[in-house]
């Protein structure tokens, strides 16, 4: 396993494997809602953001209504995500769960957590522990107001950015505002205990919620944990025409939420990678 941002020479660092195999989590983000994971909060991934990818290195160009200028932007409604609250993932060390969850509490709760530091924790480095997300919701427009908005705008990028590739705008971004940690076995109730030793005083208690064999961290805000994205059309001008929708059928994995997935959106990395921005 490499976490995710780290450089290796000669490596793209766009997409990053969370793991060999598939893990639940991800898998289940990617099959019901057609969703890209990323591996780090940032605050860019918003609907409307436009990037391109190069050999796997995802460049971040702006926010299209930048390139608008005064005017309404379509309109974005923000739905909540229940059933991602029953899915965890794959077990996996502390010491690499907690590299990639740091980045995301952080964001969440405005502090940094340092979790990985904690002496406390640095005894349970081996433990195998599952991670999940919960208070999760979605913030999208829909792919007929995206098509129509860049109709009417006639919009173009800047010369100065000539020769990019295929060009990605995104139309949903998943928030969630908990992580929690879980973990089987004899060991369960000290890691638990641990794990909320090293917390207290960081954030307010209330935030906080432990179990014998679960931590829940609660943020006071929400972070991006996957994006969905539509391909730009542009012509020969550089001018911003529309949308291309991907020609892959949506795959329903839950009934009561395939209607999300009417729209086939474009597939970035494989099922087991998860995206950054490459800065």
């Amino acid at each position: 396993m490499r976490r995710p941002g780290r450089r290796e020479k000669g490596v793209a660092v766009g997409f990053s494997a969370l793991c060999k195999s598939g893990d639940p989590l991800l898998k289940f983000i990617r099959d019901t809602y057609g969703a890209v994971p990323v591996s780090l909060p940032d605050n860019r991934w918003n609907p409307f953001a436009i990037f391109t990818v190069d050999r796997d290195r995802v460049r971040y160009l702006g926010n299209v209504a930048e390139l608008a200028g005064a005017g309404e932007t379509p309109r974005v409604e923000e739905v909540r995500l229940p059933h991602l609250t029953y899915e965890k993932s794959s077990e996996m060390r502390w010491g690499a769960a907690v590299g990639l969850a740091e980045p995301f509490l952080a964001a969440t709760t405005g502090v940094g957590l340092d979790l990985e530091a904690s002496a406390k924790m640095e005894r349970h480095r081996e433990t195998r522990v599952r991670v999940s997300l919960g208070r999760t919701s979605r913030r999208f427009c829909s792919a007929l107001g995206i098509a129509s908005w860049l109709e009417r705008q006639d919009m173009g990028l800047p010369e100065t950015l000539g020769g990019l590739g295929a060009l990605y705008i995104v139309d949903s971004a998943l928030y969630a505002k908990e992580l929690s940690f879980s973990v089987d076995g004899e060991s369960a109730t000290k890691f638990t205990l641990d794990l909320e030793a090293s917390i207290v005083g960081k954030v307010k208690p209330d935030l906080v919620l432990r179990s014998n064999s679960a931590v829940q961290i609660t943020g006071v805000r929400a972070a991006a944990f996957g994006i969905t994205c539509l391909e730009v059309t542009v012509d020969e001008q550089g001018r911003l025409r529309g949308i291309r929708l991907a020609t892959r059928e949506p795959r329903a994995a839950a009934t009561d939420v395939a209607l999300m997935q009417a729209v086939p959106h474009v597939a970035l990395g494989e099922g087991n990678e998860l995206m950054q921005f490459d800065d």
